[in-house]
């Protein structure tokens, strides 16, 4: 941690206090700290902290009886069994027998999300309320960051009459959010119940590390990885993003190898880990996918990079309108996934070139790449 801390305040990284997300651990309710380097946007709590409190106490009796199972006997299986390997790796307690939860602490339900490759774990800290009771203060690194930085490295290749071809790849963080801890005060939060497919009940466990569905969980996490997207660039003089979960690692191909070894080498130094194989290790290539979004630079050399929505991604969500649209009703639930995934997919069909001065100090740095090729 010292380590970590010493090499932010070298590099003068912005963010002094972000070091306390591993030293102190993440909470789960209140503010998130702001960073002064991402664009405002104020998302206010729609609950005090004793709202929450007496809200949860109130839900008491529906939270110990309302068993849920998925309907998916496969899906409930997976979940528990994930559930409990999670717990045998420290990153749950319990089971913990519902007498011994405060009562007026808030329990969130764990479900199953089947994807592409695997049942995904999620812990609805919505419908516990517990999301309701942050305050945002600034937006996140989108893909837009990544589409920024290629436009940045074209217009300085042009105008420093350099090559511009490049290749891509991603480094994928390993169970990303399981990575970091939990405050004391934020463990107070974290308690979840799973439909155990064994008896038809709830069995209940309290989250040790940031949790799959928290609001605070995504600011916490995103909030580190960005200062390891700073040491990477600053230091490292690596040209990547840093797009929730994946580094999008860009090279010219004749430094693929080197930029591979320094970005593995800054992951291990800090102690993270990462896929070292599989299908989440993929190579240099001039194509690359990240959370839906493909990367196109075949055409680099002569100016034109293309950013795609994937065609599993299209594909799934076209599937999930048709099954609406034929069926003729929509969940609340279902309804917020297929919004979310919307949404996403709508925010790459437009590119964005222009800047808030605020948003540039990166930009800076990448000319400090440029110069140094």
């Amino acid at each position: 941690m010292i380590f970590f801390s010493e090499m932010l305040d070298f590099y003068k990284y912005p963010d002094k206090d972000v070091v306390n997300e591993l030293v102190s651990g993440a909470d789960l309710v209140g503010e998130v700290p702001t960073t002064q380097m991402l664009p405002v946007k104020f998302t206010p709590a729609l609950l005090t902290v004793e709202a929450l409190r007496s809200q949860s106490k109130l839900r008491r009796p529906h939270v110990e009886q309302d068993y849920r199972s998925s309907g998916d006997a496969e899906i409930d299986n997976e979940v528990w069994r994930q559930t409990l390997e999670e717990r045998d790796k420290g990153w749950l307690l319990g089971p913990i027998p519902f007498e011994q939860i405060p009562p007026d602490a808030p329990v969130s339900r764990r479900f199953g999300l089947r994807q592409r490759h695997k049942v995904r774990l999620i812990d609805d800290f919505s419908e516990s309320s517990v999301n309701q009771a942050v305050t945002v203060f600034e937006t996140l690194h989108t893909v837009d960051i990544a589409a920024a930085t290629l436009i940045f490295w074209l217009r300085g290749c042009k105008k420093l009459q350099r090559a511009a071809a490049l290749m891509v790849r991603t480094f994928d963080l390993s169970s990303a959010y399981r990575q970091v801890g939990l405050s004391p005060a934020g463990r107070a939060f974290s308690y979840t119940r799973v439909f155990c497919p064994a008896t038809g009940t709830w069995a209940f466990f309290q989250a040790q590390v940031l949790p799959f569905g928290a609001v605070k969980s995504v600011h916490s996490f995103l909030r580190l990885a960005r200062a390891i997207w700073w040491i990477g660039t600053t230091a490292c003089l690596l040209v990547w993003s840093s797009f929730y979960d994946d580094y999008i690692l860009f090279s010219t191909p004749d430094l693929v190898r080197s930029s591979e070894i320094t970005a593995a080498a800054l992951f291990e130094l800090l102690g993270w880990d990462y896929a070292k194989d599989g299908r989440k290790c993929i190579p240099f290539s001039y194509t690359c996918e990240a959370l839906g979004v493909l990367f196109n630079l075949e055409e680099s050399a002569k100016g034109i990079c293309k950013l795609f929505n994937t065609t599993s991604r299209i594909e799934e969500i076209a599937a999930e309108v048709e099954r609406v649209v034929q069926s003729g009703h929509l969940l609340q639930s279902d309804a917020q996934k297929l919004r979310g995934r919307l949404r996403f997919a709508e925010a790459q069909l437009y590119g964005r070139m222009q800047l808030a001065a605020k948003d540039q100090s990166w930009m800076r740095i990448m000319l400090l790449r440029l110069d140094c090729l």
